[in-house]
């Protein structure tokens, strides 16, 4: 018993040692109430340490017998629904087989797309229209011409939508007034247009939770179209392996062409996409950081206030032998919605009781502002955010911002950044510190006489003075800073979805080299908030009704490879697609790029 008591027991002076420096620091009120806690099994002292994991984007779960219904829009963004005609014409053709001479099979789409990009661009709840030019010198087998479009994602197909622009049930493709007789010969010879129109994208997509044994469902935005490795047009596209990569989104509209006879083999051409979608943020008033009168009024978790997201932070280090303890407040405007060329303010408040921390850590020189993103590996927490969700992010910074304080104001342009100081003091106290003989090791109490009277006696002591070295330290110390990170355009934007997701994090790192951090884990202080990035772009073009004018998509520039459309080429009515219930069938290829055939400036005008 004497020795579990030994090990127990504390020295009267145990502050005055090295290896239990941060005793006395602790504060008695703390670690009564810590004590106390454990005792009767209350809630511990709450402490600001690690910054809330983030939840914006993450959808509201539903019942499967219950009534779902589809999200709003992000606080903060409004939807585009003002899109006008479309403005350019992209186009591919079907790879030549080794019977072919020519080639004669050619997807068009028209979309909102810049003259520069290299696939067709959609946008809100776009349809998707274009026409299928088919020109054959001979007669083949065909059964049946459909159109398909799809969206992509590592956990599978997010929509389908299909178009079945010529099949036998719709008789001669030679008579598109004709009688709708089944048409039993062969795809006649000749040049055929097959112009289509998809349904509209939709703005949400269903998500499972991703626990198994939870059945219920939620929605999430259409994600954009998002490869990597190399820039395609105006988005990201991966040129070894799609599939070798878990962030990608694969929208794309391809052709198949299906054949009834026994040695008939069915072809298929995909063309890539993209979709962005356009959320442009609202106007916002400038409000000034709400009044917080002491630290005590500050939030445990992140929460709004006055019109700013709020968001607790806080840590724990050395300064030489002397335990320190820092808590923070990092605010921004609510809502937390940026896009490019933003410039997001902020405002900081740090506290401590030690004004060596704050003197360290509160000067400009000693905070790194980045604005940072983070994609979600494949784990639950993209979908369900939670304590883990800082685990199973690779975040990588993209700028850098600038802070300063609140007390000297905000730095002329082009002024020269401050030096990192050490202030006289603390180095002196430090080295003094250090100067400072460690006493011998005390006696074992196994070779002393130990009284249980005196036992008690000391440990009364022993709290008194630490209860009176806490209450003669009860003074608290406050620094106001305050900066701005103008914000990079970002591919894709903030997304969530099922095992992946791309948020966007303004941080703040605290760190000197005179203070070694403890706790939290990390290589300093760390203050972290989530913002949602939106995109927008301006959009040029007469009114939406154009689409259904024929001779204005003729008109339209082509980017690409196509098919010349002949004066006596027949041309179909459009076909408007639907929803898919069956899957596609067949290995889609990507059409062939503009090779040798006519310049995209003279195909329209071209005879063959």
């Amino acid at each position: 018993m004497s020795l579990l008591r030994d090990i127990v027991k504390k020295r009267k002076d145990a502050s005055k040692r090295s290896d239990a420096a941060s005793v006395k620091s602790t504060g008695a009120r703390s670690v009564v109430a810590s004590l106390y806690s454990l005792a009767i099994g209350g809630q511990r002292v709450k402490k600001r340490r690690r910054p809330d994991f983030s939840t914006l984007g993450a959808p509201e779960w539903y019942s499967e017998d219950g009534n779902p219904r589809l999200p709003s829009d992000m606080p903060g963004t409004t939807t585009r629904t003002d899109l006008p005609a479309y403005t350019i014409a992209h186009g591919t053709v079907l790879a030549l087989r080794i019977e072919d001479k020519n080639h004669w099979l050619s997807l068009v789409l028209y979309s909102h797309a810049k003259e520069s990009s290299l696939a067709a661009m959609y946008h809100n709840a776009a349809k998707i229209c274009g026409e299928v030019r088919v020109c054959l010198e001979k007669t083949k087998n065909i059964s049946s011409i459909e159109v398909w479009m799809s969206a992509v994602a590592p956990a599978g197909e997010l929509i389908s939508l299909t178009a079945t622009v010529w099949n036998r049930s719709m008789g001669d493709p030679r008579h598109p007034q004709g009688a709708k007789v089944a048409f039993k010969d062969k795809f006649p010879m000749g040049t055929f247009v097959f112009p289509f129109e998809l349904p509209p994208l939709p703005k949400f997509v269903p998500v499972a939770h991703p626990d198994s044994s939870d059945n219920r469902k939620g929605f999430v935005p259409l994600p954009r179209s998002f490869w990597k490795d190399k820039v395609y047009g105006d988005a990201f596209y991966q040129t070894t392996s799609i599939d070798s990569d878990n962030y990608w989104f694969l929208h794309q509209c391809g052709v198949g062409i299906r054949r009834d006879s026994v040695a008939g083999i069915d072809e298929d051409m995909d063309m890539i996409l993209q979709y962005i979608p356009l959320a442009p943020p609202l106007p916002r008033k400038s409000v000034p950081f709400p009044f917080l009168a002491s630290r005590e009024d500050w939030p445990f978790k992140r929460e709004t206030l006055g019109g700013w997201v709020l968001t607790p932070f806080g840590g724990r280090g050395r300064i030489g032998l002397e335990m320190v303890e820092v808590e923070g407040l990092l605010g921004i405007q609510d809502p937390s919605i940026v896009t490019a060329g933003h410039k997001l303010e902020f405002v900081v408040i740090l506290w401590s009781k030690s004004a060596d921390a704050l003197q360290l850590l509160g000067q400009p020189a000693a905070i790194n502002v980045s604005y940072c993103m983070a994609d979600f590996m494949p784990s639950s927490e993209a979908l369900r955010p939670r304590e883990q969700s800082r685990t199973t992010r690779k975040i990588e910074q993209m700028c850098r911002g600038r802070i300063w304080s609140t007390d000297t104001g905000r730095p002329s342009e082009g002024a020269p950044e401050l030096a990192l100081v050490s202030p006289e003091h603390i180095l002196q106290k430090m080295s003094a510190s250090r100067a400072t003989p460690l006493k011998p090791p005390a006696p074992s109490r196994m070779q002393s006489t130990w009284s249980a009277d005196d036992q008690d006696e000391d440990d009364g002591k022993e709290v008194e003075d630490i209860v009176q070295g806490d209450l003669e330290d009860s003074s608290e110390h406050f620094v106001r800073l305050e900066g701005e990170i103008v914000v990079p355009p970002c591919r894709p934007v903030s997304y969530r979805y099922t095992e992946i997701g791309r948020e966007y994090t303004l941080e703040l790192q605290f760190a000197h080299h005179l203070y070694s951090h403890i706790s939290p884990t990390g290589p300093g202080l760390l203050a972290e908030v989530p913002v949602w990035y939106v995109a927008d772009r301006p959009l040029r073009g007469g009114p939406a009704t154009l689409n259904d004018d024929p001779t204005y998509l003729e008109s339209l520039p082509l980017n690409g490879a196509t098919i010349p459309i002949p004066s006596d080429a027949i041309r179909w009515p459009k076909v408007i697609g639907k929803h898919a219930v069956s899957s596609r069938g067949g290995l889609a290829k990507l059409g062939q790029s503009f090779l040798g055939l006519v310049p995209p400036k003279s195909q329209q005008h071209a005879d063959p």
